[in-house]
């Protein structure tokens, strides 16, 4: 079946069976166009469809030239998609559940997937433009993917797939996540080996300083993180499994996170600005320069997050500071409660933190104005959340729940306004700049 250009009236259904279909430019009108049989559909163009639904039974779907549409939707059975055209611009988010290929672009391409493109379902995923979304992710589950330019603007970007391939640059200020679609996929990086992998020109083609944050990996991996050396300049997560840094991991900008469910060993080269390492794991041996600053010195701006391991946790031979753990471990459920977790970070903090230097980390805190009981808690069945960091102590309570109360102020003179929360937030926060300092 051939056609010239088509308007459509009415919402309409094309089917040439098994043989081929050919249309010229598809007008919409705002109607829906359905597309189905099982040999060959090529459009010339489309714009102004409602839907554009692919049900086809096998063969292959493709519009070659300019697209627009509302929605596009594909049956789940075995053919391929194909969008070549030089502008595509789908509104609504893009489910492609045909288990065939799907490619998106044929090279300098702009595609528009406003809310969001998923491509889990496909055998394989070839972006030969540049894919932009409005929302979030592109996810390609245990699929293949091979892009192109990406832009993803000021949006966050996901990707989860089990094997990727990137042949162009990524831009945008989001926050971009490549992960495997297992928990234990292993990941290797700049030509290290892994399943699933980014070599030193793929990684170079992430790291252009525009992105808020770039994260490789899953937080529950299992699979070893393995590294060659390579530099990458915006702030970056490595996840998974044991983190083995073969070579030197340089960093002349951006932050560096190291989150492993193993073991954390290799180099870093970290330049002054790039701010605190942040290291979770069951153990730590790394070696290099943090934030500027080497040998011993360069454990004073290296921290362990998370709950720690069994350790130990060392750079350059010297043990760094556990200062982002949570406590206490079950969030305290009154105002009361909560002044006693405020006792509990201090003396944690106290009792792990050590000085560059290696002596005691004790600064001027005083917890006396924390352990005052507050009269007027209540009950409440949101937590307070406590945390301490490196950089910031914090405490926040629920919703409508004040951190305010009296105490009797010294000498036993009439109760003060005072805020015993306050307080001890403060007293934490002159402690931590107090170590900092040293």
């Amino acid at each position: 079946m051939t056609t010239g250009a088509v308007a459509l009236n009415a919402n309409t259904t094309l089917n040439a069976g098994s043989g081929a279909l050919t249309t010229g430019a598809v007008t919409g009108n705002g109607h829906d166009l359905t597309i189905q049989g099982s040999g060959t559909a090529t459009m010339a163009s489309a714009s102004g469809v409602g839907t554009l639904a692919f049900a086809k039974t096998g063969g292959t779907a493709s519009v070659t030239g300019n697209l627009s549409a509302t929605g596009l939707t594909t049956a789940a059975n075995n053919y391929g998609v194909a969008l070549t055209g030089a502008t595509t611009t789908v509104t609504n988010a893009t489910v492609f559940t045909n288990t065939g290929a799907v490619v998106l672009g044929d090279g300098g391409d702009q595609l528009t997937f406003a809310g969001g493109l998923n491509t889990a379902a496909a055998g394989s995923t070839s972006i030969g433009g540049t894919v932009a979304t409005t929302n979030t992710a592109l996810n390609a589950g245990s699929s293949v993917v091979t892009t192109g330019a990406l832009n993803a603007g000021a949006h966050d970007i996901t990707i989860v797939v089990d094997g990727i391939t990137l042949t162009g640059n990524w831009t945008g200020t989001g926050s971009w996540t490549l992960q495997p679609g297992t928990a234990s996929t292993t990941v290797g990086l700049a030509g290290a080996a892994g399943q699933f992998s980014l070599d030193a020109t793929e990684l170079a083609r992430l790291a252009n300083a525009t992105a808020a944050q770039v994260t490789v990996g899953r937080s529950d991996g299992t699979g070893a993180v393995t590294a060659n050396g390579f530099s990458f300049d915006d702030a970056l997560t490595l996840r998974g499994g044991p983190i083995l840094l073969q070579g030197v991991l340089n960093k002349p900008a951006g932050a560096l996170i190291l989150s492993s469910t193993g073991a954390v060993v290799g180099t870093v080269n970290l330049a002054a600005e790039t701010g605190v390492l942040k290291v979770g794991g069951v153990s730590a041996a790394l070696t290099g320069t943090v934030d500027g600053l080497g040998d011993i010195a360069a454990a004073s701006r290296t921290v362990l997050v998370g709950v720690p391991g069994t350790g130990p946790f060392t750079i350059n031979g010297q043990s760094f500071q556990i200062l982002a753990v949570p406590v206490p471990p079950v969030a305290p459920a009154t105002q009361a409660a909560a002044v006693t977790a405020v006792v509990q970070v201090l003396a944690a903090v106290k009792s792990t933190a050590a000085s560059p230097s290696g002596g005691s980390g004790a600064g001027s805190s005083d917890t006396g104005a924390a352990s005052q009981a507050l009269t007027g808690g209540s009950a409440t069945s949101q937590p307070y959340a406590v945390q301490v960091s490196f950089d910031q102590f914090s405490l926040s309570a629920p919703s409508g729940v004040a951190l305010a109360d009296t105490s009797t102020a010294a000498g036993g003179d009439a109760p003060a306004q005072v805020n015993p929360m306050d307080e001890a937030v403060g007293d934490a926060n002159d402690f931590l700049e107090n170590f900092r300092g040293q």
